[in-house]
């Protein structure tokens, strides 16, 4: 491996596929900075709160819109895209992070439309927790849903260890 090469790694605390030990242990073989400031060999690791797989595209900010850039400097759907983005037009000074601070956070009450889209997605259903007996389902069993949102958080939390 060429040693002057920029490496940018970034993962998210939640992937299952690529756990956080195997990215950290990937940083410390490409000696990654885990600081945002400007290492020997401009190398970092980069882990996003609460992002999943691919969190390049799963990390999504509070303050995205499409309407006004004044809120935010880079008007990105996700943090992952905004830190990739700002390491590509400057490698040599590390990944901008600031983003981390707008991280959507995670949303057990089923509020916010991304959470709404993957429980419609998922379990046929607006309600993730079976609260709501008398929507209509399509025939799916709310009670099978329920055990099945529960395991998955059940998996999620051993993962995390």
């Amino acid at each position: 491996a060429d040693l002057q090469i920029p490496v940018l790694l970034i993962n998210g605390d939640l992937d299952p596929q690529t756990n956080v030990t195997w990215a950290r242990d990937a940083a410390s073989y490409w000696n990654a900075n885990t600081e945002t400031t400007a290492t020997e060999f401009n190398r970092y690791y980069v882990e996003i709160p609460n992002a999943p797989h691919v969190a390049f595209f799963q990390s999504p900010l509070v303050n995205f819109t499409d309407e006004d850039p004044d809120l935010y400097e880079r008007d990105f759907e996700s943090c992952g895209m905004y830190i990739v983005k700002s390491f590509i037009d400057d490698p040599e000074s590390g990944p901008d992070t600031s983003c981390l601070k707008w991280l959507l956070p995670l949303d057990w009450q089923v509020q916010n439309d991304i959470t709404k889209n993957f429980v419609v997605n998922a379990f046929g259903t607006t309600d993730a927790w079976g609260k709501d007996e008398e929507e209509d389902t399509d025939g799916v069993d709310i009670n099978n849903l329920n055990s099945i949102f529960i395991m998955v958080i059940i998996c999620v939390s051993l993962i995390m260890g």
